[in-house]
């Protein structure tokens, strides 16, 4: 037999199959309205871990494992299809759908001049920015009212993931309305009176070094670490030690200082993400990214499971991150950003999904991206 022969029974295999699956879906459908009519839940873990234990008592034995994971890519199907039915959305947080973001006050970290208060004037050039020493103050800040949003760094091409900022997510500080990428230019600045040739030590952010390190390494200048690029600047600007700071342009020019060196870090193309996040669940009309918490069991093929679903439903995932649940499990706590809206009824349905089958699941917002 050859090739054009074994590929001619396979395409009848698959039409075979594809009927099957319709059919399925056609009776799944039906699953779903009475579970709807009845007040039932689409996730039953049991009645699942029943289909799947007897394809594998029925699979030939080295089918069992492979059989048992195409039929919970099925079910995963059928559930986000059932949730369609139901048009569930009890998972969702009361919210507020606004035409554009406005507000009176909004907090970062850092002081004048910072990176973070150049995102903060992006987003609300008239409002009044106020300022905080951690990441922590600024949360505290938007949960008793004392600003209306809070800005704070969460991703940088150069150097990743800003965990302090998950990690607060992770405690549900708010809700993020909208994120901003800005680019990032680090200079090295000195006082105006100052002797380059006594320069002795560098002053910055942890992150803003990282991000400079190949210029700072060949310097061979002791590295101090501040809170903030701003704040750096500020004490160089104040103290009378041969220190330097790396900070932008911008806030060069705030404090007073001489650009010595433009342009010093490390990748050409350096962006820094930040959120936007308040208090209550605002959602602009024009809000086009989901951000979730989703945390998964230390068990195979638990991470593709959640994954297929977004495929199933046509969803486009741009980004997945991980981190540990501290609790001695080696259980993985993911943050995922996905492209789509609430409105959407795929979007639901897969929220839906998600919010009754994994063991801990956190809408973080439905936010506009700018720039």
């Amino acid at each position: 037999m050859d090739l054009q022969a074994l590929r001619a029974q396979i395409n009848q295999l698959d039409e075979t199959i594809l009927s099957a699956f319709a059919q399925r879906m056609t009776i799944c459908r039906q699953v779903g309205v009475y579970k709807k009519e009845n007040h039932m839940p689409v996730f039953q873990k049991d009645r699942e871990d029943q289909v799947i234990q007897r394809i594998r008592d029925m699979a030939p034995p080295d089918m069992s494992q492979s059989a048992a994971a195409l039929f919970a890519a099925i079910m995963d199907i059928s559930k986000c299809y059932q949730q369609q039915v139901l048009a569930d959305a009890s998972w969702m947080p009361p919210f507020q759908q606004v035409k554009t973001l406005s507000c009176t006050r909004a907090g970062c970290q850092g002081t004048r001049g910072s990176n973070s208060e150049t995102a903060l004037r992006m987003l609300f050039p008239g409002a009044e920015a106020k300022f905080y020493a951690t990441f922590g103050d600024v949360c505290k800040a938007v949960g008793s009212g004392e600003i209306d949003f809070g800005i704070l760094p969460i991703q940088n091409t150069t150097t990743g993931t800003v965990i302090p900022t998950y990690e607060l997510l992770h405690q549900q500080v708010g809700y993020i309305a909208a994120t901003v990428n800005l680019e990032i230019r680090h200079c090295l600045a000195i006082r105006k009176d100052m002797d380059p040739a006594k320069l002795t030590t560098v002053c910055s952010h942890p992150q803003a070094l990282q991000q400079c390190s190949g210029f700072l390494r060949e310097s061979g200048l002791e590295q101090l670490s501040y809170s903030n690029t701003a704040t750096a600047a500020r004490f160089v600007a104040q103290s009378p030690l041969p220190y330097a700071a790396v900070c932008s342009p911008r806030c060069a020019e705030q404090y007073g200082l001489r650009i010595l060196r433009p342009d010093i870090a490390d990748a050409r193309e350096n962006v820094t993400k930040f959120i936007c996040f308040s208090k209550e669940c605002l959602i602009p009309e024009q809000a086009d990214t989901i951000s979730i918490i989703a945390e998964l069991p230390n068990r195979a093929g638990s991470l593709s499971r959640m994954l297929n679903k977004f495929a199933a439903n046509g969803l486009d995932l741009q980004k997945l991150e991980s981190r540990p649940v501290a609790d001695g499990s080696f259980d993985v706590r993911f943050y995922l950003d996905f492209s789509g809206n609430v409105l959407d009824p795929r979007v639901n349905a897969l929220l839906a999904d998600l919010a009754g089958s994994l063991s801990e699941f956190r809408f973080l917002g439905n936010h506009l991206t700018l720039g």
